[in-house]
C-alpha cells in the first residue's frame, strides 16, 4: 500500500515537471511575438513597395509626343509644303485641333505632379491643397488662393488655345500643277459664248466693258496703271487700253467644274496671249488744221478733206446733251484707225462748211493692232475674271491682217452703244454739280474712256466675226490662227487654309513649352521632394497615414468638407523586414501638431530620391 503511494506520487510529480516544461517552451517572448506578428504583416500585404525615381520614361515619352503633334501642326498649316493645300481648311482645323488635345492631355499628366512635389516640398504642406491638384478643381474648400489662381490657369490654357487657333481662317495655299498647253482665242467669257448666225458683236462689248464703265462712274479717281477689268479687259494707261484674247470655254469649264465641291477654291491662271490694243494718237492735236493730215485718212476711203466730201464718211448720232457724236472709221484698206469727235448740234444742222471744222476742232484719232500681252486670270466656280496683265514690253503681231482688212460696219451695229458710252463725258450729270466737276471728270476718264470704247468695238466685232464662238457648221473662218491658237500657259490651284501667320505658330507651341519646361522642373525638384508627384495619390496616403491622427476627419465620411486646412507631416520610416523606405503622413491642425514618428529616418518633407539603409546616409536609421 506504502508503495503504491509512492509510486503515484513520483507519477505526478514528473507529469507535472514535463507541463511546466512544456509551458515553458510553448510561452514565446514578447519580442519574437512582435517580430513574429511584422513578417506576418508584411507577407499578408497589398502594397507594392518601390523606389522613387528621378526621370520616368513615360514622362519623357509625353514630351516627346507632344513635340511631335507640334511638328504635325507645322507641317499641317505651312503653306510652302502642299500638304495645306492638300488637306484644306476643313481636314487642317481638324488636325490642329486633334494635336491641341493631344498636348493638353499630356499637360493634365504632368502638371499635377510637378503640383504635388511643390506642395510637398512647402514648409506646411495642407491636405486641401493636395486634394485641389489631385482633382483638378478650383472649387475645393480651403484651399490656397495661390493653388485655386494656377489651377483656374491651365484649365483655361488649353480651352483658349482651342479658340485662338480658329481665328486664324483667313489663308491660301497654292499648288502649282506647271506649264501646259491649252487653246486660246478671241471669245467671250465663260456662259454668254454661243453660236450666232448675225455675227453682230454689241453684246459681247457690253459685257466686256460693263465693269470698266462701273468704275468709272460717281467721280471715281482714276486707278493705277496697269488696270484689269471684267474677264479680258486691260485699262494698259490712260490713252491705251485693251481686250486680251482668253482660253477657251472648253478650257475653263472642266476647271470650274472641279470646284463646285468647294466653292472658295480658285484657280490662278497665266499666259503670254494675243490682245487687241487700242491707243490714242497725239499726232491729231497738232494736226486739226492740216489738209494733207485729213486727205491721208479720207483718200483710203475715197473722199477729201473739202467738207462736203468731208461730211459724206462721217457717221453721227446726237446725244441728249445738245451735243453730236461723230465717227470717221477706215475700209477695207486699212480699217484699224477710227476718229471720234464731240461737236455742237446747232453746228451740225448747219452746212458742212460749218460743222465739219467744229468736228475738225474737237476730233480724236485711235489706232488698233493685235499685240502679245501677259495676262493672269482668276477662276471661280461661276466666273472668270482678269487678275493683272502687263503690254509694256510687248510687240505687234507680225500679221495685222485681221484687223486691216475686216469689215466692220462700226456705224451700223455700234453707234446707239457708243453714244451711251460716250455721252456721259460730254455733259453735267445730276450728281455733278457744277461745271468744274464735268471738266475735272472728264480730264480724268474721257480718254481711257474713249481707248476702252473703241478697243471693245474692235474685239467684239471680231470676236463676232471670227472667233471659235462663230464657227457654224464646222466652218472655220479666214485667220484662224489669229483667232484660235494653243500656247503654254502656266495652272496654280489656290485652296483656302489657315493663314499661317507667327502668333498661330505661337498658339501652336505654347503647351508643348510649358510641358517641357514642368518637365525639366519636376526632374530638379525630384531630387528634394519627399513624394513622387505620379505616384501620390488615396492609396499612397492610406497605405502611409499614421491611424491615430484620423480622428480629425471625424463627421466628413459624407460631405468631404473639412473647417480648416489640415497639414501633413511627411516622414520616411524603414524596417529591417523592409528594404526600401516608407513614406508616414500624419494629419493635424495648428491647435494640434502631430508628434514625431519613433520610427522615422527623416523629418518633414527633405529627402534625398534614392535610400540605402546598408550604409551610413547622414540620416539617423531605426530598425525595428
Amino acid at each position: 500500500m506504502a508503495d503504491a503511494q509512492a509510486r503515484t506520487s513520483v507519477e505526478l510529480s514528473e507529469v507535472a515537471s514535463l507541463a511546466a516544461t512544456a509551458a515553458y517552451i510553448e510561452r514565446p517572448s514578447s519580442q519574437h511575438q512582435l517580430a513574429k506578428s511584422e513578417v506576418d504583416r508584411v507577407s499578408h500585404s497589398l502594397g507594392k513597395p518601390s523606389r522613387k525615381k528621378n526621370l520616368k520614361i513615360s514622362d519623357l515619352l509625353v514630351v516627346l509626343v507632344t513635340w511631335i503633334c507640334l511638328a504635325i501642326a507645322v507641317i499641317t498649316i505651312t503653306p510652302r509644303l502642299d500638304v495645306a493645300w492638300t488637306l484644306r481648311l476643313q481636314h487642317q482645323l481638324q488636325i490642329i485641333g486633334l494635336m491641341l488635345s493631344t498636348m493638353s492631355q499630356g499637360l493634365q499628366v504632368l502638371a499635377p505632379k510637378l503640383w504635388i512635389m511643390v506642395e510637398a516640398w512647402c514648409s506646411k504642406p495642407k491636405l486641401q491643397n493636395f486634394d485641389a491638384i489631385l482633382r483638378n478643381s478650383t472649387m475645393i474648400s480651403n484651399a490656397h488662393l495661390v493653388w485655386r489662381a494656377v489651377l483656374l490657369v491651365f484649365i483655361i490654357l488649353p480651352i483658349g488655345l482651342s479658340l485662338a487657333y480658329k481665328v486664324f481662317v483667313g489663308g491660301h495655299s497654292t499648288h502649282d500643277f506647271g506649264t501646259h498647253t491649252s487653246s486660246y482665242g478671241m471669245t467671250g467669257a465663260p456662259g454668254l459664248t454661243r453660236n450666232t448666225v448675225l455675227k453682230f458683236g454689241p453684246s459681247y462689248m457690253t459685257n466686256a466693258t460693263l465693269p470698266f464703265i462701273m468704275a468709272s462712274a460717281d467721280f471715281e479717281t482714276l486707278p493705277s496703271f496697269p488696270q484689269p477689268y471684267g474677264f479680258n479687259n486691260l485699262v494698259i494707261s490712260n490713252t491705251s487700253s485693251a481686250f486680251l484674247d482668253a482660253p477657251l470655254p472648253s478650257q475653263i469649264l472642266p476647271l470650274q467644274q472641279s470646284l463646285h465641291e468647294d466653292t472658295t477654291s480658285t484657280f490662278t491662271l497665266t499666259a503670254d496671249v494675243h490682245a487687241t490694243v487700242t491707243t490714242y494718237n497725239h499726232s491729231v492735236e497738232t494736226s486739226r488744221d492740216d489738209d494733207a493730215f485729213w486727205d491721208f485718212y479720207l483718200n483710203q476711203i475715197g473722199l477729201n478733206s473739202a467738207p462736203d466730201s468731208f461730211s459724206l464718211g462721217i457717221s453721227w448720232i446726237d446725244l441728249s446733251s445738245g451735243k453730236t457724236l461723230g465717227i470717221l472709221t477706215g475700209n477695207q484698206t486699212d480699217a484699224s484707225w477710227m476718229i471720234l469727235s464731240f461737236f455742237q448740234q446747232s453746228d451740225h444742222l448747219k452746212s458742212p462748211d460749218i460743222w465739219i471744222p467744229a468736228f475738225r476742232a474737237n476730233a480724236y484719232l485711235f489706232n488698233t493692232r493685235r499685240e502679245i500681252c501677259k495676262a493672269t486670270w482668276r477662276i471661280t466656280y461661276n466666273a472668270m475674271q482678269l487678275m493683272e496683265g502687263n503690254c509694256s514690253v510687248s510687240s505687234p503681231l507680225p500679221n495685222q491682217d485681221l484687223l486691216v482688212h475686216s469689215v466692220f460696219a462700226f456705224s451700223v451695229y455700234y453707234m446707239p452703244s457708243l453714244a451711251e458710252y460716250l455721252a456721259p463725258l460730254s455733259t453735267a450729270s445730276n450728281s455733278m454739280k457744277t461745271e468744274q466737276d464735268v471738266y475735272e471728270w472728264g480730264n480724268q476718264w474721257l480718254m481711257s474712256t474713249f481707248t476702252t470704247a473703241v478697243a471693245g468695238m474692235y474685239w467684239s466685232r471680231l470676236t463676232a466675226l471670227f472667233g471659235p464662238d462663230s464657227y457654224i457648221n464646222g466652218t472655220i473662218p479666214a485667220w484662224n490662227d489669229e483667232v484660235n491658237y494653243t500656247i503654254p500657259d502656266t495652272l496654280l490651284s489656290n485652296r483656302q487654309t489657315m493663314n499661317p501667320s507667327w502668333a498661330l505658330y505661337v498658339v501652336l507651341a505654347v503647351q508643348p513649352v510649358v510641358i517641357s519646361l514642368i518637365f525639366i522642373a519636376s526632374f530638379v525638384l525630384s531630387y528634394f521632394s519627399a513624394v513622387d508627384g505620379g505616384n501620390f495619390g488615396m492609396i499612397a496616403i492610406l497605405a502611409g497615414v499614421r491611424t491615430e491622427t484620423l480622428k480629425l476627419f471625424e463627421g466628413a465620411s459624407f460631405s468631404g468638407t473639412l473647417k480648416k486646412p489640415v497639414g501633413i507631416q511627411i516622414d520616411t520610416i524603414t524596417t529591417r523586414h523592409e528594404k526600401d523606405p516608407q513614406t508616414e503622413y500624419a494629419f493635424y491642425d495648428d491647435f494640434h501638431p502631430a508628434k514625431p514618428s519613433p520610427t522615422a529616418t527623416l523629418r518633414h518633407h527633405f529627402m534625398p530620391s534614392r535610400f540605402d539603409t546598408r550604409k551610413n546616409t547622414g540620416y539617423h536609421k531605426i530598425d525595428i
